[in-house]
């Protein structure tokens, strides 16, 4: 009886850690990342549930814990995912959910199979998971992502390119999410955190009321490609200007940065990177930008036309 007893009692024991053991695991897997941004706070607040933001800020590049299941609270587009005291942290400052990799989406997506029929959906309002992983590179890979690491005590700025391998169906360009089922490139807003870019798209430049738009550089000194500012100044029409190398050839440069005599007319599509400083296009093969309120936006919003920086919560999805 006795022997009986014991053989109960540890079997119970047993199944008892078993549940205990699979309890902590489940709840070590509800978690959250912060976005990545190595030495700086996150800008983005957390909020209560009536959607009031509150003074704590949210510590990037750390894992949290989270509680329930996520869900919308008022005022925000992204479900809010709740970390305890009350706080509530948006979709769009957390990259990795429960350990897995996320797409942040810029609109409602079809999912499409290889063959690139459309055999479901997927709602901007909550992570995407995908399979394969960010693989670091140094080539010019059609879509990326940077992640940027700031020493703030040593003033260094680091930056890595990552990419994640897609897929050319017919004419357009997937990410897969795996088991066969893909999503455009093109409504990916984020990957883990970090905005989606593109090496190489096509827009056509605009301008409202007149018949070119003009040409800048930037004052960058992170790389200086983007522009060798020279010493003295000259007088031009438009006022002081002061002279720049830009990929090899001197020009001049008024307060803005905008280049004299180089514009280009409006209608014009040209080849362009949209990683470029913030709120401006690069021209491709170029060190020179095309502002980004002198670009003809398509009918949907996509991440590969928007400028690196661009403050993606504040469009509407």
């Amino acid at each position: 009886m006795n022997k009986i007893k014991l053989i109960v009692t540890t079997t119970f024991s047993f199944l008892l850690l078993f549940v205990v053991s699979n309890g902590n695991v489940q709840a070590a897997q509800k978690t959250i990342h912060t976005n990545y941004y190595t030495g700086i706070k996150s800008t983005s607040l957390s909020y209560n549930i009536q959607g009031k933001s509150l003074s704590s800020r949210i510590k990037t590049n750390t894992t949290m814990k989270y509680y329930g299941s996520p869900r919308l609270i008022r005022g925000q587009k992204y479900v809010c995912y709740n970390v305890g005291k009350g706080k509530y942290v948006p979709l769009d400052s957390i990259g990795k959910v429960n350990g897995k990799n996320t797409f942040r989406l810029l609109k409602n997506s079809y999912i499409y199979n290889a063959d690139g029929r459309k055999i479901g959906s997927l709602s901007y309002r909550y992570p995407v998971y995908f399979s394969g992983s960010l693989r670091k590179t140094s080539q010019d890979k059609r879509y990326y992502v940077l992640e940027r690491n700031i020493d703030s005590q040593a003033y260094i700025t680091s930056t890595e390119k990552y990419y994640l391998p897609y897929k050319k169906i017919k004419n357009s360009y997937y990410y897969s999410l795996g088991k066969g089922r893909y999503i455009n490139v093109r409504n990916v807003a984020t990957i883990n955190g970090l905005q989606n870019c593109s090496n190489s798209e096509k827009i056509t430049v605009t301008a409202p009321g007149r018949q070119t738009v003009p040409v800048y550089v930037v004052n960058d000194s992170s790389d200086a490609k983007t522009g060798k500012w020279l010493r003295g100044a000259i007088k031009t029409k438009y006022g002081t200007a002061y002279r720049v190398i830009v990929d090899g050839k001197t020009l001049n440069v008024v307060v803005g940065d905008m280049i004299l005599g180089q514009r280009i007319p409006s209608g014009t599509t040209v080849n362009a990177r949209t990683s470029g400083p913030q709120y401006k296009y690069q021209i491709k093969g170029t060190h020179t930008f095309i502002d980004s309120t002198n670009v003809v936006r398509s009918k949907t919003n996509v991440a590969n036309y928007l400028p690196s920086y661009l403050d993606l919560d504040k469009l509407n999805n």
